[in-house]
């Protein structure tokens, strides 16, 4: 294939892949429009959720305010001692949710551990003394968190697109969770220089200013590719 050839067959996947984002922007207009046009019906009153107690083994809510309305019941994550980030996030959701109160938050993660994790907060249950949510979230991530030759940001610049565009995302993302502070922009340059190159200069040209953006044209960008193989 000559260099003309190359540079044509770029520029028809730019071209197609604008089209589909031309189609998809007339789509979400439309959509809003019915939606501004649709009534607005009331809203039912919030619920009141009650804090969470133990119950076989379980967490749930205390009460729901009365009434026959059941809101939706979260588990608590368990922990066995990997991904502590991912752990904490969804920890700190389910809290959020049932609005803990600060003094039970520990008693509860700690029902939750499983393996080295379980055996590890044995240690202070046995002393007696029950830390503070805010130490006990920074005990954990120094035992269990990134060793001292990992570096989660250093693994994030290396990283590159070996297989399919959902792979890379995936990883990716897996990474992203453990960096503390990373702006969006800098997510968008590390996302955008992993990709492979036959998918990374198109997407680059269509300047997307979100991660969620340069995902969904790589996407596109891999199935263009993918079709004129065939």
């Amino acid at each position: 294939m000559t260099d003309d050839d190359s540079q044509s067959a770029v520029l028809a996947a730019i071209t197609a892949l604008t089209a589909r984002l031309d189609a998809q922007s007339l789509a979400i207009q439309e959509l809003n429009e019915r939606m501004a046009q649709a009534p607005v019906l009331p809203q039912p009153p919030a619920p009141v959720l009650a804090p969470p107690v133990f119950d076989r083994g379980r967490v749930e809510p205390a009460g729901n305010g009365g009434g026959n309305h059941r809101n939706p019941r979260l588990d608590f994550p368990k922990f066995s001692g990997t991904d502590p980030a991912v752990w904490l996030q969804r920890a700190n959701q389910f809290f959020a949710y049932y609005q803990t109160p600060q003094g039970q938050k520990v008693l509860i993660a700690s029902y939750y551990m499983e393996g080295r994790a379980a055996v590890w907060t044995q240690e202070f249950q046995n002393s007696g003394i029950i830390p503070s949510w805010t130490d006990f979230v920074s005990a954990l991530q120094t035992r269990f968190g990134p060793g001292l030759f990992e570096d989660p940001m250093e693994e994030l610049m290396r990283l590159r697109q070996v297989g399919t565009v959902d792979d890379y995302i995936l990883k990716f993302e897996e990474l992203v969770v453990k960096i503390q502070g990373l702006t969006e922009a800098h997510k968008l340059s590390c996302f955008l220089g992993g990709l492979k190159e036959e998918i990374r200069l198109p997407v680059k040209m269509l300047m997307p200013q979100s991660i969620l953006a340069a995902q969904a044209l790589a996407r596109m960008q891999e199935e263009t590719l993918q079709a004129t193989k065939h």
